[in-house]
């Protein structure tokens, strides 16, 4: 499943704006600490 197909999925599947809002702050959060780029830079921010 590619990125596009992601949104897709996340913007018909959402109940509201709040919820899309949620979810794709949940997906962005999961990439950000999957990513060994980023995993560093997101767990110094968060201590």
């Amino acid at each position: 499943m590619n990125f596009r197909a992601v949104l897709d999925f996340l913007r018909s599947d959402s109940l509201s704006e709040h919820d899309k809002g949620a979810r794709f702050e949940r997906l962005v959060k999961a990439w950000l600490l999957a990513d060994p780029t980023f995993k560093s830079e997101v767990f110094r921010f968060r201590t």
